[in-house]
């Protein structure tokens, strides 16, 4: 009878460890992790401070001497200014952080899919086609975080600018 009771639990602890790798949220990990979803974040990462870095200081002055209060490049604080820019666009695209990044995908497919459809995909996605899929959507990936940032890169320095003339504007006009 003991020797029963033991053997039962070790089928439902197997059963249950089974069952939990076979989780939607666990198939979605698994998902996430071979459409290397991982590198996406960090081209997002770059594109993000590439594309803030095509809007310098020097270019927010030059259509706005008075933006960043009078200082200019050559003046006393102006390397630490620029220091200060950098800063602050590092900080502005280190969120969403990896793991929120990551975990908002997994989730979402989690929610998307059943069970059988995460299962087919990885399925799918681990065969040859699929692989040969995630290569060739990595590649237009990056094609289209470059055209992002340098489109992108023309228009923020003269919207940036606009807005700052906006401000103000509105500071004037109290």
């Amino acid at each position: 009878m003991h020797r029963t009771l033991i053997t039962a639990i070790g089928l439902f602890l197997v059963s249950a460890q089974l069952k939990a790798a076979e989780s939607p949220q666990v198939l979605a990990d698994q998902f996430v992790t071979l459409l290397r979803y991982e590198e996406q974040y960090f081209k997002y990462r770059e594109q993000c401070i590439a594309t803030q870095r095509t809007v310098s200081p020097s270019a927010l002055v030059a259509k706005n001497p008075d933006y960043f209060g009078g200082i200019r490049p050559g003046q006393k604080n102006w390397q630490v200014l620029v220091a200060a820019y950098e800063d602050y666009f590092q900080e502005a695209c280190s969120r969403p952080s990896k793991s929120e990044f990551l975990g908002a995908l997994s989730a979402s497919y989690a929610k998307a899919l059943s069970t059988q459809q995460l299962k087919a995909a990885i399925a799918f996605y681990s065969s040859p086609t699929g692989l040969a899929l995630i290569s060739a959507h990595r590649t237009a990936t990056a094609a289209v975080y470059e055209t992002w940032t340098s489109i992108n890169g023309k228009h923020l320095t003269e919207a940036t600018a606009r807005f700052q003339g906006e401000v103000v504007r509105l500071v004037q006009s109290k």
